[in-house]
């Protein structure tokens, strides 16, 4: 089976079953706007505001020269795995210095011997632009079903706030300056 797994801007994960890809995780990308001038009155929201259940983290003003690792769970085996990234909503161009892909062991640590190397086209590096998406070529690593998998992306440059999800069930991990893809612990 083939997974492969969209990320970051969006994000999918596609596992390849006798050559056939199948999506076995995805991710739904949310814009961030502006609030209202606070001369005009907030609108009464239609249903209760989950702000006020849950704790919303502040957003992320940006990345420069840091590593994102996001943990996705895939819902079904594979022994070839590829990313899928997409820029739905981004509004400027998103380079990446190297991708890899692991089997989560526990918070942002992978397991040992299941790191892998994600290249585009056969390069390490690759550039997402506005609207665009990028596949990786497929790297063999076998997953069970209801696996939990680390890819990690380093952004070598300066990039505005990434969109995101807000009520994620992963947490997602950012690196001081660097590039920690390889690293088995962020």
């Amino acid at each position: 089976m083939r997974l492969l797994i969209v990320f970051l801007l969006s994000g999918w994960l596609l596992l390849a079953q006798s050559e056939h890809w199948v999506a076995t995780w995805a991710t739904s990308q949310q814009l961030y706007r502006a609030a209202p001038p606070a001369s005009r009155p907030p609108a009464r929201p239609s249903r209760p505001n989950p702000a006020r259940r849950f704790g919303i983290p502040a957003g992320l003003d940006g990345l420069n020269n840091q590593t994102v690792r996001m943990i996705a769970r895939t819902s079904i085996a594979g022994h070839r795995v590829r990313i899928r990234l997409a820029s739905a909503l981004g509004s400027g161009t998103v380079e990446f210095g190297s991708a890899h892909i692991a089997i989560q062991s526990k918070d942002s640590a992978i397991t040992p011997g299941s790191d892998r190397v994600l290249t585009f086209s056969g390069k390490p590096r690759a550039t997402l632009y506005a609207g665009a998406t990028l596949v990786s070529d497929p790297v063999d690593l076998d997953l069970p079903p209801l696996a939990h998998v680390a890819v990690s992306l380093y952004v070598p440059g300066e990039i505005g706030p990434p969109t995101s999800h807000t009520f994620a069930l992963h947490t997602t991990w950012i690196s001081k300056e660097g590039d920690f893809t390889a690293k088995p612990d962020i």
